[in-house]
């Protein structure tokens, strides 16, 4: 399921069993993480710093402009060959300078998201009010949005006042996003129209609120929005 922006408030605590005054029980919090492991990436980019490289970098793109240029050396003999060789070899040293900028830009990010993963949230289960890792984060847990706070997962907004939310740097947009509790109809909706929706690696910056988590981990859509924009 991806469009629980699109889902009522009643179907959501049913479907995550859980409780918007009580939230999730210890016993529930423990089966979900056993079955579902660590709010965390086991991404590909959690490799090491040299095969990043060779597999975000050294893309079948960028091959396939090497083997153009090879090609076109090989076969040159007048002039006009040797443009076009220029040419390919400049829009070469292009692609492989902005796939290095991507590619260090966003391990850049998942760096700060780790050191951000250090503090902790606020979360209600079994009617109190508890603090815990972002890591420790499951499924139907109920988010304590308030301003500062880091949003460590995806979750669909219940109770919104005032709430602001600075989504730049997972969308790249400029000012805050602002969020409510009301139910949206239409489907198909890009992330950034969610607004019933609050996403992990954002943070509240006004306003208060609560939300139930529905994503974890690599569904995160920080990774879905990085994974499409390769």
């Amino acid at each position: 399921m991806s469009n629980f922006y699109a889902e009522s408030i009643s179907f959501l605590l049913n479907h995550f069993n859980t409780d918007l005054d009580y939230g999730l029980s210890h016993a529930s919090v423990d089966e979900a993480r056993e079955r579902l492991g660590l709010n965390e990436s086991t991404s590909k980019m959690d490799r090491s710093q040299i095969w990043l490289f060779i597999e975000h970098v050294l893309n079948w793109k960028l091959l396939l402009l090497v083997v153009a240029t090879v090609v076109f050396a090989l076969s040159a003999d007048d002039l006009f060959r040797i443009q076009k060789i220029a040419l390919v070899g400049g829009i070469l040293v292009i692609t492989l300078c902005w796939s290095i900028y991507v590619t260090v830009s966003f391990r850049k990010k998942q760096i700060q998201r780790d050191e951000e993963f250090k503090v902790n949230v606020s979360v209600i289960r079994q009617g109190k009010q508890e603090k815990c890792s972002p890591l420790e984060i499951v499924p139907g847990d109920l988010l304590l949005l308030r301003p500062g706070n880091y949003i460590p997962a995806d979750a669909r907004i219940v109770q919104a006042d005032g709430l602001l939310v600075n989504e730049s740097a997972l969308f790249g947009s400029s000012g805050s996003a602002k969020k409510s509790d009301k139910e949206l109809e239409e489907t198909g909706l890009s992330p950034e129209k969610q607004t019933n929706m609050v996403f992990g690696g954002t943070y509240v910056e006004a306003g208060m609120g609560q939300a139930i988590v529905v994503r974890i981990g690599n569904q995160l859509e920080m990774h879905q929005h990085h994974g499409s924009s390769r």
